[in-house]
């Protein structure tokens, strides 16, 4: 049986998010739909459903702070949020670099736990 959870993927790239999920989402099996929201720092995409899985791809700022969310990742400008999700995190981050060809951190929090 899997177990539910939650994990942030950072990644080093300027890609627009429009384009980068375009690209993630046929391997990932998610459809994005653009939202804004001061919270995620305006334009972010979203794939899935409340109180399901969902996963978000934002740009790593907080405009009000102007400062980085994740403040150990300053300079990767990507989040990729998955949430609700028995995906595993490794498989994940891996596709990911294997379609946009990107440097990549695995984190939960603020804990660093891999990295490609």
């Amino acid at each position: 049986m899997s177990t539910v959870k939650r994990f942030v993927i950072v990644f080093r790239t300027n890609l627009p998010l429009d384009v980068i999920a375009a690209a993630v989402a046929p391997a990932l099996e998610a459809a994005f739909r653009e939202r804004d929201s001061s919270f995620y720092g305006g334009q972010y995409f979203l794939a899935g459903e409340a109180m399901k899985e969902e996963i978000r791809i934002y740009r790593n700022y907080d405009p009000g702070e102007d400062s980085p969310i994740y403040q150990d990742a300053p300079d990767w400008p990507v989040v990729m949020d998955f949430s609700r999700t028995c995906r595993d995190s490794s498989d994940m981050a891996r596709r990911i670099q294997e379609m946009l060809a990107v440097e990549y951190r695995i984190i939960r929090g603020h804990e660093r736990l891999g990295e490609g």
